[in-house]
């Protein structure tokens, strides 16, 4: 008896704690403007996240139609969730991309394109020599070798 008030006590706090975060964000967005964050439609949906646990705690609904409902909200909240995150990621991906081509088909001695190469074009590029000064010394330490055994012959 006592832990199933618990339970029912613990539910009713989560959905509250989950719908007043939710209040907060979207005052704090909306008076704040805080549109400019790239993730803020990943977090939106997160929030809609907690529209199952309301629906759980609600009780004049029949318990299998309850769970359908929380279930099927869940279905298409993730399936919004990972939309959105894909489509995130391509635009993200595509701005990154349309930048490091700007980046290196404009100006020569351009500032930011030197930075870019000395950063991350460089070390490729040391490893690149180091790799080909190893081969070298490999190519040039075989021909020893085979003069050796054919002196011991």
């Amino acid at each position: 008896m006592a832990l199933s008030t618990f339970v029912i006590i613990q539910s009713y706090l989560t959905a509250l704690i989950l719908v007043i975060a939710t209040v907060l964000w979207f005052r704090i967005r909306r008076e704040y403007e805080i549109e400019r964050i790239k993730s803020n439609k990943i977090f939106n949906i997160v929030l809609l996240l907690t529209i199952p646990f309301i629906f759980r705690i609600i009780r004049f609904i029949p318990s299998n139609i309850n769970t359908f409902i929380q279930h099927f909200l869940l279905l298409v909240i993730s399936i919004a969730l990972v939309a959105v995150a894909v489509k995130t990621f391509r635009k993200s991906d595509e701005e990154r991309t349309k930048d490091l081509k700007e980046l290196i088909e404009n100006a020569r001695g351009h500032p930011v394109k030197l930075e870019f190469a000395r950063r991350v074009v460089e070390p490729d590029y040391k490893k690149l020599l180091d790799e080909r000064a190893k081969i070298s010394r490999e190519k040039r330490a075989k021909p020893q070798k085979r003069l050796k055994k054919s002196k011991l012959n």
